[in-house]
């Protein structure tokens, strides 16, 4: 069951506050990207897995983990939930 094997890995997230702060949205979008690989390569899926349980085409998938493009927030949310996992942002106020 992906689902219960991707909590066990609930130890490893990742803080972007630094990144978000200094304005580094790419930094941000691309280390998300690497922890949404190591999540799918512990889980053993597939990128073909995760474009079936999304919707996105593989060939998308393989871009988006190549970082061709910076990936949507909807298509990092919709990665993350095919692996049980929940993408969470925080907004809040530059001192």
């Amino acid at each position: 069951d992906y689902c219960a094997k991707a909590n066990e890995f609930g130890a490893n997230a990742i803080k972007f506050t630094n990144f978000i702060s200094q304005g580094k949205a790419k930094k941000m979008n691309d280390a998300i990207i690497d922890r949404l690989i190591a999540y799918r390569i512990q889980l053993h899926m597939t990128q073909q897995d995760i474009a079936d349980a999304t919707g996105i085409k593989r060939a998308n998938v393989t871009r988006i983990e190549l970082k061709k493009n910076e990936a949507s927030l909807d298509s990092l949310v919709r990665i993350a939930g095919s692996m049980g996992l929940k993408l969470n942002i925080t907004l809040e106020e530059m001192k």
